[in-house]
């Protein structure tokens, strides 16, 4: 279910209460094919639809009301879009960040974008136009030792955003050298201790590599 905010002029001015109706249906008629799921007070003018149905149009339609019966209604129609869930970013055959997503509508409409938040930084946009069927990103970023990459996936219509943003989903992997047996002789082995710490906020596999530059 998502979210819709609904509003409306409140032109007369003897209204006892203002009723909104929704309808899932093609070319519906009103009354008989909406059904009402609310009432709201006298000079209200918004509605926030808290189970509008995801990835449907949705017709709305919002009377005013007194003891006498109601007005024509207001109508809207509305196309409903679900928040991108993003998955764990994952490495492909190139050592590539791949950021792959769920977009939980049934809806044709709108374009994915993706963000990225570099070290704690702002999120900038990295991709975007990505068709309301593409479900994964190739970042071009190879997994890092230690930067923290942040993702989040936007679903957008034109200039509209019609999604929530998905929030922050990454793997923060930071390598800590606790200590090591240098200065070693030549053709001894350099024996070091580090600690590894994923500071994200999921779960992942990190391949470690060392490099050791001479002093």
């Amino acid at each position: 279910m998502v979210s819709i905010n609904l509003s409306w002029t409140d032109n007369s001015d003897n209204e006892n209460e203002f009723r909104v109706y929704r309808t899932t249906k093609v070319a519906p008629t009103f009354p008989d094919d909406y059904t009402q799921i609310d009432t709201v007070g006298a000079d209200t003018t918004s509605y926030t639809d808290t189970n509008a149905p995801n990835g449907e149009s949705v017709d709305y339609a919002v009377t005013a009301a007194n003891d006498d019966g109601e007005s024509d209604p207001t109508k809207a129609i509305i196309e409903t879009i679900g928040t991108p869930t993003v998955g764990t970013p994952f490495a492909d055959s190139n050592s590539e960040i791949v950021v792959s997503w769920s977009k939980n509508d049934n809806s044709s409409a709108g374009s994915h974008a993706v963000d990225r938040a570099d070290n704690g930084g702002p999120f900038q946009q990295v991709a975007s136009g990505l068709s309301a069927s593409t479900a994964e990103y190739a970042t071009g970023t190879h997994v890092p030792d230690s930067d923290t990459y942040q993702y989040r996936v936007r679903r957008l219509a034109g200039d509209d955003e019609l999604a929530d943003k998905s929030g922050d989903v990454y793997v923060e992997y930071v390598v800590t050298i606790t200590g090591t047996n240098s200065p070693v002789s030549a053709g001894d082995s350099l024996d070091v201790d580090v600690e590894v710490a994923n500071n994200g906020t999921i779960e992942g596999d990190q391949e470690i590599a060392l490099t050791v530059t001479e002093q």
